[in-house]
């Protein structure tokens, strides 16, 4: 087995990202987070965005289990300092077009 030597990743902007090694914490917004739980990743915490309240959508969650997947907070609200504590390799967010996140 070759060990990896790097990370890349390409978004739908078309930036590349970089890491020494595959991210292991894992930050998302809401509905990301609950596809990639479906694929078997566990993010170790989950946002929501500006139109979202200060509790999980639940319409966004599918089968997250917000029991063992912290939420910290929302758009305007997110709380930025508990986001930092989850300590995240790596952050998926979405973008609403202008290749802005």
């Amino acid at each position: 087995m070759t060990e990896q030597s790097e990370w890349r990743f390409s978004d739908d902007r078309g930036q590349q990202s970089t890491a020494p090694r595959p991210p292991g914490r894992v930050l998302a917004y809401i509905q990301a987070g609950a596809t990639l739980w479906d694929l078997g990743i566990r993010p170790v915490a989950v946002f929501g965005s500006d139109h979202d309240g200060p509790d999980p959508d639940t319409a966004k969650t599918g089968t997250l289990p917000l029991t063992d997947v912290e939420y910290v907070g929302a758009g305007s609200a997110l709380d930025v300092e508990r986001l930092l504590s989850a300590e995240p390799d790596l952050v998926v967010a979405v973008s609403y077009g202008g290749g802005h996140v």
